[in-house]
C-alpha cells in the first residue's frame, strides 16, 4: 500500500526523468558500504518502467540519456553507476528546480 501511495505521488510530482534518478541514486545506494551501490540489478526494463509508473520505451530512453552523459553502465539487466558525481549533479539539478 505505502509503495502505491509513493508511486502516485511520483507520478504526480515528478517526470519520468526525475523518478529514475531519484530510484538510482536515492533509494539505491547502501548506506551500510560507500562502495558498493545496490541499483536496480536483476530488473528487465519492462519491470523498471513498472516500477515507475511508466513504460519501457520511456526507461529505455533515459538509460540511454544516463550512458551518453557517461553517468551509468546497463548491461542487459544489470545498471551500474561510472561517475556518481554526475549523477549527484544531475539530482541536485533536479532538486534546486524545485526550490525555485
Amino acid at each position: 500500500m505505502r509503495h502505491t501511495e509513493e508511486l502516485a505521488t511520483d507520478i504526480s510530482l515528478y517526470s519520468t526523468y526525475e523518478r529514475l534518478t531519484k530510484n538510482l541514486f536515492f533509494k539505491n545506494i547502501n548506506p551500510n558500504n560507500h562502495h558498493y551501490y545496490k541499483l536496480l540489478q536483476n530488473l528487465s526494463k519492462t519491470e523498471i518502467a513498472k516500477l515507475l509508473g511508466t513504460i519501457r520505451h520511456v526507461i529505455e530512453r533515459h538509460l540511454r540519456i544516463f550512458r551518453e552523459k557517461n553517468i551509468i553502465q546497463n548491461k542487459r539487466k544489470n545498471i551500474s553507476i561510472r561517475d556518481i558525481y554526475k549523477l549527484l549533479e544531475e539530482s541536485e539539478n533536479l532538486l534546486m528546480s524545485y526550490s525555485r
